[in-house]
């Protein structure tokens, strides 16, 4: 079947989404997941797809996703392996994960890494790009872009903050991430 127009015009926001992807692509900073995910969520919203309801099953397959997300972070899995391994389309998967979740599985899957290279920084961890590849970022940079756009502080930073025990002395500029 075909398209019955030739151009569909699109909102102001898929436009903006759209350059944004292709400045981080450009930059090197952006992953096989995120631009998966990033493709079926502006088709869906192109062509308006109704969201459904939040079924059981839903739930099921959105928690089977997290769990993989949750043991495997640091590796670069995109929609095709982690529908593999819960029993789901790639694309099925990424929009019920979001409908169910409300954050795509890559930007879980951030918030995963974040997770375990602050723990391990207000640990004491003292080399940043081991902490950056044991969380499973690229490198040092990545982690440190990643921080700061998250956080709004550097891994620097953030060890500084920690005290002896691992507790910080002082609260963070943004809430961790969840």
């Amino acid at each position: 079947s075909t398209f019955p127009k030739t151009h569909m015009p699109a909102d102001l926001s898929i436009y903006v989404a759209i350059r944004d992807l292709a400045r981080s692509a450009a930059r090197s900073s952006v992953n096989a997941l995120a631009v998966e995910e990033f493709t079926v969520n502006t088709v869906s919203r192109l062509l308006q797809w109704p969201q459904p309801a939040v079924s059981r099953r839903h739930e099921i397959l959105a928690a089977d996703a997290e769990e993989y997300l949750a043991a495997h972070f640091r590796d670069d899995a995109d929609l095709h392996t982690i529908g593999r391994q819960v029993g789901a389309s790639p694309h099925h998967l990424s929009r019920v994960f979001r409908h169910v979740t409300g954050s795509t599985m890559s930007g879980r899957r951030t918030q995963l890494r974040l997770r375990h290279a602050l723990h391990l920084l207000q640990d004491g961890a003292a080399d940043i790009s081991a902490v950056a590849v044991a969380a499973g970022f690229y490198d040092h940079s990545h982690l440190v872009k990643t921080t700061r756009a998250h956080l709004g502080l550097t891994p620097g930073q953030i060890r500084g903050l920690a005290g002896k025990n691992g507790q910080s002395k002082s609260p963070g500029q943004r809430p961790m991430p969840s």
